[in-house]
């Protein structure tokens, strides 16, 4: 398990203008061009997507802004900040790239070889062999993969 962790870069040197960021279709309000650290984190906790402490900013260079979730965003894999730059000036341009994806806790209350609906995705296949490995005891682990058309079925080989 892991918090997510995002970062934007303000490029060109932009001299004047404001930018606006969204986070699940939730826009900021418009943000000065150069802004401390504190004025970004305090436009996104503003956000109903994003709400008060769960986002800290912090300055990484001079244009550059790392956005870690935590609180009640913690331990999930954020959709990316959007950026709109359009009106800074000096032709200031705005990237957004996610640093660490956000991974929930493993479940190991469900049992080892669960069945995933397909398609499955490259991150829950992870936790599912994650899950099945932390429980399952000894030292090899053969499993068997199989499928019925609409579940991949992991389950242990029998020797």
């Amino acid at each position: 398990m892991s918090n997510e962790v995002q970062r934007f870069d303000i490029a060109g040197s932009p001299g004047s203008g404001k930018f606006t960021l969204a986070f699940r279709g939730a826009p900021t309000n418009q943000i000065a061009y150069h802004p401390p650290a504190g004025d970004v984190q305090t436009a996104l906790q503003a956000l109903p997507t994003i709400g008060t402490g769960n986002v800290v900013v912090t300055k990484d260079g001079n244009w550059g802004y790392v956005c870690s979730f935590g609180g009640a965003l913690a331990d999930e894999d954020l959709p990316e900040l959007e950026a709109d730059g359009s009106q800074l000036g000096g032709g200031g341009t705005i990237t957004v790239s996610t640093v660490t994806h956000g991974v929930p806790p493993i479940d190991t209350s469900a049992p080892p070889f669960a069945s995933l609906a397909l398609p499955v995705t490259l991150q829950r296949l992870q936790l599912g062999m994650q899950n099945a490995f932390v429980i399952t005891p000894g030292v090899h682990h053969k499993i068997v993969v199989s499928t019925d058309g609409t579940n991949l079925i992991l389950s242990p080989a029998l020797d």
